[in-house]
């Protein structure tokens, strides 16, 4: 019952981030490696991805650089919009996934902000059996707000919001790691990210990233009890007052939960995952990390 690559591709009418999880198992294998770029608002990235595009053509290889700049026509509505900056988020991680499929290196010019959305950055290059890094620009609040001042890329408000939002790359996590500083041009070090990218083992594909068979006896009660599981702690949670970032049991990362969630809501998406996962089987251990993202791409 496996389906090939063009039946998935063509086929699946997923939701974004399982869709990332659940469809790279079927990807080729490929060795061209990943550069994500994050840092504030008018920090130098695009600059930095336009450095890094150069050097790598001089060394013959083929580059691709997805910004996001190309897909922002009004900055200042669209990152005062979640829905529209969700949008964005999920066209940019497509374009990924479909590059990282060809003889190409990807760089991604954008914020990047958020650790999660890195995270699935990360299973993405992960399931495609490549190397990645990621490259901040880390420049000061004030330097970035002289430099918005200069050439009015975003209102006052926004550009605040946007800098507090803003949740910096750790080399302690792995998917941040390998993690390079980057001040000016001068201190891009392109002969160690070239050293991380083409001279580092890719990370093994995990539970999550690999086939299952569809066999699984308990997987239908195993799924029902872990959404559930997880459902009544965030409940649990939201009564004794908690809203933000939510850690869950046996997960890395938390469940961003927005202040008063309707409960029917968080039902409904339970629901929904349910559904979608009965004709996909995964292993138990990669039930709570997948429903967490699944419910991540709704709330934010």
């Amino acid at each position: 019952m496996d389906r090939t690559w063009e039946e998935v591709k063509h086929g699946w009418s997923a939701e974004p981030v399982l869709r990332v999880l659940l469809s790279c198992r079927y990807t080729p294998l490929v060795k061209m490696p990943l550069v994500i770029i994050c840092g504030f608002p008018c920090s130098g990235k695009t600059s930095v991805a336009n450095a890094l595009s150069k050097y790598f053509l001089q060394q013959s290889r083929d580059v691709v650089v997805i910004s996001e700049n190309d897909h922002v026509s009004c900055r200042n509505k669209v990152y005062a919009d979640s829905q529209d900056e969700k949008r964005i988020r999920g066209i940019l991680k497509s374009q990924v996934q479909q590059f990282l499929n060809k003889d190409k290196v990807v760089i991604l010019d954008a914020m990047n902000y958020i650790k999660g959305y890195r995270y699935e950055l990360y299973c993405v290059s992960k399931g495609c059996h490549t190397t990645q890094c990621t490259v901040l620009c880390d420049v000061a609040r004030d330097v970035a707000l002289a430099w918005n001042d200069a050439h009015r890329h975003y209102n006052t408000d926004v550009m605040q919001a946007l800098m507090d939002r803003f949740e910096e790359p750790d080399s302690r996590k792995r998917w941040d790691n390998p993690l390079f500083h980057v001040r000016s041009l001068d201190d891009l070090d392109v002969g160690a990210i070239c050293e991380a990218l083409f001279e580092r083992k890719p990370p093994p594909p995990n539970q999550s990233t690999q086939s299952q068979p569809l066999s699984s006896a308990s997987f239908l009660h195993d799924l029902d009890r872990i959404t559930q599981d997880i459902v009544n702690h965030l409940m649990s949670a939201q009564k004794l007052g908690e809203e933000g970032e939510i850690r869950v049991p046996s997960v890395e990362y938390p469940v961003n939960l927005p202040s008063r969630f309707p409960v029917a809501k968080l039902a409904q998406l339970r629901r929904q995952f349910i559904s979608f996962m009965k004709a996909r089987p995964q292993p138990q251990r990669a039930i709570p990390a997948l429903f967490v993202q699944y419910l991540n791409s709704h709330l934010m």
